[in-house]
This record gives C-alpha cells, structure tokens and sequence, in this order.
C-alpha cells in the first residue's frame, strides 16, 4: 500500500500557517457552508454563519451558498442566506447567477427584493406565482388529511385524487420544493396502497360470491336426488 495522500489541512500546518476549518476547502472546492446548503440543514447553516463562514466562497464550478440553495430549491436556506447579506450577483464558471438557476418562485421572488434586475411587473408576477404555490399546497395538505382520517372509501379515493392534483400543481411553480415534494411522493403512495387494498377487498368478494355460488349449486344437486 502505498503512502497515504496529504490533506489540505495537514499541508498548512507542516507550513505553519493558520488553518480555518470552517472555511477550508475539500476536494471539490467547497467549505461546510455549501456542503451544509447542499444537505439542506438549515440550522448548520445559520450557526455557520454566525461562526463567521465565508457566505460568498465559491467552489470550484463558482458556485456559491445561496447558486446551490436557488438551484436546488432550498427556499429555508436561501432566506437565511439573503439575510446574511448573501452576493446575489455572483457568477459560476458558466456565467449563471443565482436567479438564472432558480426554478423556484418563492426563491425567485426572494432574489428579486434584492436585485434591480426585474421589474415590477416581474416581480408582481413572481409574488402570484409565489402565492398560488403555497394555496395550492394548502389545499392539498387539506384534502391528504381529509383522506387519511376520513372513513368513507369513495370520499378517500376522491379526497387523496384532489391532495395529489393540488400538489403537482404548486410544483410548477416549486418543482425542487423538498416539503412539497414529500407530500406528493406520500400521497401517490398512499393511494397505490389504498388501490392495493381496495383490488384485494374485491378479489375476496368475488372469491366469496364464487364460493356462495357453488355451495348453492351443491344443494340443488342434493335436493334433486
């Protein structure tokens, strides 16, 4: 086997120099703080930054804090970040700025507030955008809830329908909505296995109607004899 590679860290102090853990690099350029944005841990990143992280630091792509939380949908993370006086104009190497990346309407909105780059018009729009995702997730929320506690089969199925149309759209407006995809993923999943067992509640009935039947035509046979 052979020697074991040398660490960033253990380089600068064989060189005497000061070592900042918190905004030391890995391999790929990035410091805690976006490696902490990328795992969407909110708190991380707010105590982070009160432990004076590098907010503007970019990786070896140019990509910052806030590029990765607008392009990954972090909206949590973005507000915290904007708060903290995040660059919004930054660049990566491909010339995309936060705002270019983001798929997002209510991180769209958030950038908005702190760039002259759009209108008021562009930012009436987003604010609707914004707002028409968060009903819709609402309403969702209700009818998921409607049909995870109601007891009526058919007013279920209908119910878990309207949870999972609510929900797909608020994401067109917040397709990488970590929250609001989660619903949706466990309401199609609640209404595969309400399928499931709805498909085997009406193979047992028709099981029973068969049995029901031939026990029916045995006694006829018996009774003719």
């Amino acid at each position: 086997m052979g020697p074991r590679p040398k660490t960033v860290t253990k380089k600068l102090r064989r060189r005497n120099e000061v070592v900042d853990p918190i905004n030391l690099p890995d391999q790929d350029g990035r410091t805690t703080l976006v490696n902490a944005t990328l795992s969407n841990i909110p708190t991380l990143v707010q105590l982070l930054l009160e432990s004076h992280a590098n907010i503007n630091r970019q990786d070896k792509q140019g990509n910052t804090a806030l590029i990765c939380a607008a392009k990954k949908g972090y909206s949590k993370i973005a507000e915290i970040l904007l708060d903290a006086k995040a660059d919004v104009t930054l660049t990566n190497r491909q010339d995309q700025s936060a705002f270019d990346l983001c798929r997002s309407a209510r991180i769209q909105s958030l950038l908005a507030k702190q760039t002259e780059l759009s209108s008021e018009q562009e930012f009436k729009a987003l604010e609707e955008k914004e707002k028409f995702a968060s009903n819709c997730k609402a309403e969702g929320d209700k009818y998921f809830n409607m049909a995870i506690t109601l007891t009526d089969e058919e007013v279920i199925i209908e119910s878990i329908g309207e949870a999972i149309r609510f929900y797909k759209a608020a994401m067109h407006y917040e397709p990488e909505d970590p929250a609001l995809r989660a619903a949706w993923k466990s309401a199609v999943d609640f209404r595969r296995r309400l399928s499931i067992i709805s498909q085997r509640a009406s193979n047992r009935s028709t099981q029973n109607d068969s049995e029901e039947n031939t026990l029916e035509l045995t006694l006829e046979g018996k009774v003719q004899r």
